[in-house]
């Protein structure tokens, strides 16, 4: 069976005059790292996912970390994870000091193994990281079940998995951080290579500070917390994802050779 992949110069054309307008708008208000339209993006894709908020970073690997060091994994920490997956899954854990350790996949979905994952928790294990692939996401309730047994984090890889569901409940609402991805060979692929990390919990008070660490680690102006990083993206991005988002999942030039 043939996979055909998008066709991104037809989903263009479709919406040319849209995605262009939007870009124009952008660069005439001469805000191109910030402006309005990063949180104007990032507040329309939580509600579409149906998550307490979102934020924008600048690349699929920079999701990750920031979203481990938002929930203190540091030197030191196991987190589990699957070795089936791209290099960005198991180096952001690398980046952030913890030691990934790699666990045997299900041989149906070729996601994690829930068995697997049991049998690798330790006293040092910190957090778990599954990956979801090809749209088919890993057995989100059962690891999220094991999580708190065992009083752990989730950052669930869902780069490949936007909008799919369990039980008629999307992905990105059962983690405690979900990273998806906008790279042009993502299922969700649009104009430019953009990530966000969103959190899908009730807001409370460590909750909006981790959000907050997503951002840059800054909390009021110029006083830093912790030593965070730049890695949000510029408002152009922001822009064209959104002219470029809309009712994506019904437009036929998503699909077509």
């Amino acid at each position: 069976m043939a996979v055909r992949f998008h066709n991104h110069q037809r989903l263009y054309k479709r919406r040319k005059p849209e995605i262009d307008a939007a870009i124009a708008r952008v660069i005439a208000s001469g805000r191109f790292d910030w402006g309005d339209e990063v949180p104007a993006f990032e507040a329309e894709f939580a509600a579409w996912v149906g998550a307490a908020y979102a934020v924008c970073v600048n690349s699929g690997t920079a999701a990750l970390k920031v979203a481990l060091l938002a929930l203190d994994i540091g030197p030191g920490d196991e987190v589990i994870t699957v070795g089936n997956t791209d290099i960005a899954s198991s180096s952001s854990i690398h980046h952030t000091g913890g030691r990934p350790v790699w666990v045997e996949i299900d041989p149906v979905s070729k996601c994690m193994d829930v068995d697997a994952l049991r049998a690798a928790i330790t006293p040092r294990t910190r957090a778990i990281l599954p990956v979801d692939l090809y749209g088919h996401p890993a057995d989100m309730k059962a690891i999220m079940t094991i999580a708190r047994e065992h009083n752990l984090v989730v950052v669930e890889d869902a780069c490949l998995s936007l909008g799919a569901t369990i039980d008629g409940q999307k992905i990105g609402t059962f983690a405690d951080i979900t990273c998806f991805s906008f790279a042009p060979v993502k299922t969700s692929g649009q104009l430019r290579q953009r990530r966000c990390s969103r959190h899908a919990k009730r807001r409370t008070g460590r909750e909006n500070a981790q959000a907050l660490c997503l951002r840059s680690g800054a909390g009021p102006p110029l006083h830093h917390a912790w030593a965070g990083r730049h890695e949000r993206p510029p408002s152009r991005d922001a822009r064209a994802q959104r002219a470029a988002g809309r009712n994506a999942g019904r437009d036929p030039a998503r699909q077509a050779p």
